[in-house]
């Protein structure tokens, strides 16, 4: 529980941060490196909490979380949770990040 409310604060809070960039000059506070390292970061906590989300709920359910054919299905966000590290790669984000580190001013 204390993983998946972690990770929801920090995407609703990510997403209030994104939504104000109607107001003017929103856009280009987006385009900053503190915004472009926050949103790397979000990406990377999310693909790491997920997959820990769904082992607990995979052992809070038991075997019956294997089975597709049940309400109590885990198998497929798993998998999915899982795949987020692999489409776009933690180790690059992370490469990036330290680049963008070296030369950031405001983060």
């Amino acid at each position: 529980m204390t993983e998946l409310t972690l990770l929801r604060a920090e995407v609703a809070q990510a997403l209030a941060d994104f939504a104000c960039s109607d107001d003017e000059g929103g856009r280009e506070r987006l385009m900053t490196m503190a915004s472009i390292l926050r949103f790397n970061s979000l990406k990377v906590a999310a693909s790491e909490r997920s997959p820990r989300v769904c082992e607990g709920a995979l052992e809070a359910i038991g075997i019956v979380g294997y089975r597709n054919d049940t309400p109590y299905s885990v198998g497929r966000h798993l998998r999915d949770a899982l795949s987020a590290r692999l489409m776009v790669a933690n180790e690059r984000l992370h490469a990036t990040d330290a680049s963008l580190l070296l030369i950031a001013k405001e983060a």
